[in-house]
């Protein structure tokens, strides 16, 4: 049963869609808006921005230019997210028509994420050493507690019991004092590969996209995915703590880039501290699966645009497994845990993607206009 109260905890805390961006001349050429929550947040992002791109050696993020009212003020990039170029690299690299090309697309995606995972390294260094920061752990009875309770509602499951409150207020703890570097969301959503060829440009469509990449796959070397610039955004997330594990697991743990060696890597640097790393990556797939699944069921339209390439399942039924196999501790400590979570997941493989005509609850609740990016406007140019 929807409630109202569902709606409202997916309008506060799900929806990416509060916060608006766009692009508006500047002196210099048009640059790019995000709109954060408030003023306070707006200056906390572009201090951050401002310190990572004063860094040193290859540029981490994009240019900070600035802070108006709510508004960071960013230069735009002509490139591609990691995210897409993932997808286009793993259709490649599964075509059998094609060995050499296919081979090509796995070395440049095993090239990207490696990249990836050393600038995590580097912009984390320079998080963790910010001597005005004020940080509080990552909130786990409002990110995690009371979204398992809104996914079993929306899922047509029972309340908790006792068993799966006494689970989660041992979680709390744990992830109270697990938390302790500060929080930035490192998904392939938000990396930016600064290539001109593969960027979205009017009358640019899919497959002329795709073609590009082939080319630069077939006449380029391997050395070339090692000099592309990459660029990190969103950083809105820095006012709180997370596990230390956290930056690889949201870069790795994705559906689109868990393979391959992306899974070895993980398993290794979840060797260093297994059941903290089994903690982490609860509480991330949680949230990744959980705005996922709450898009599909409450907002299908967002859904179809924002997350059409994503399965929200593809977390809640692998998670088990995962934390089985990162910390068999672990896994035997919340039984009631996983158990819910596999229950959710069976839940999301039954809905499938939404048909055309299924209704959507957001939108007919909150009378608002839908208004989603699939990708990053920060990638592309002004029309």
């Amino acid at each position: 049963m929807i409630s109202p109260d569902d709606l409202d905890y997916f309008r506060t805390d799900i929806s990416k869609d509060q916060v608006r961006h766009g692009m508006t001349p500047g002196p210099a050429g048009h640059v790019f808006l995000k709109r954060t929550p408030s003023p306070a947040h707006a200056r906390r992002e572009h201090d951050t921005l401002c310190r990572l791109f004063a860094a040193g050696g290859e540029p981490l993020v994009p240019e900070p230019l600035g802070v108006a009212g709510s508004d960071v003020v960013l230069g735009l990039t002509d490139g591609i997210r990691l995210f897409e170029l993932l997808r286009m690299l793993r259709s490649l690299a599964t075509a059998p028509e094609d060995p050499l090309l296919a081979q090509r697309a796995t070395d440049a995606r095993d090239v990207l994420l490696a990249r990836c995972l050393e600038r995590e390294q580097r912009i984390q260094t320079v998080l963790r050493t910010d001597p005005e920061a004020v940080r509080i752990p990552y909130p786990f009875d409002q990110k995690i507690r009371r979204l398992l309770d809104h996914l079993a509602r929306l899922c047509d499951l029972p309340p908790a019991d006792a068993r799966l409150r006494r689970e989660l207020d041992l979680l709390a703890e744990l992830w109270s004092a697990a938390a302790c570097v500060p929080f930035r969301d490192a998904t392939p959503k938000n990396i930016l590969i600064a290539d001109p060829d593969l960027a979205i440009r009017a009358g640019r469509d899919p497959a002329a996209r795709m073609a590009r990449l082939r080319d630069r796959l077939a006449s380029g070397a391997p050395d070339d995915w090692r000099r592309i610039p990459i660029l990190d955004v969103d950083f809105t997330s820095v006012e709180h703590l997370t596990a230390p594990e956290d930056d690889a697991i949201s870069l790795l743990g994705h559906q689109i880039s868990h393979e391959g060696p992306a899974v070895a890597t993980l398993a290794a640097i979840g060797r260093r501290a297994p059941q903290r790393t089994a903690l982490g990556l609860l509480v991330r797939y949680l949230r990744f699966g959980g705005r996922k699944l709450s898009y599909r069921i409450l907002n299908p339209t967002g859904f179809r645009v924002r997350f059409r390439h994503d399965d929200p399942a593809f977390y809640f039924t692998s998670l088990p497994g995962r934390i089985a196999g990162l910390s068999p501790a672990f896994a035997a400590r919340f039984p009631a845990t996983l158990a819910r979570c596999r229950r959710i997941g069976e839940v999301a493989v039954r809905l499938g993607p939404p048909a055309p005509d299924e209704p959507d609850f957001y939108l007919g609740w909150s009378n608002l206009p839908p208004s989603y990016w699939q990708e990053s406007p920060l990638e592309g140019h002004p029309p």
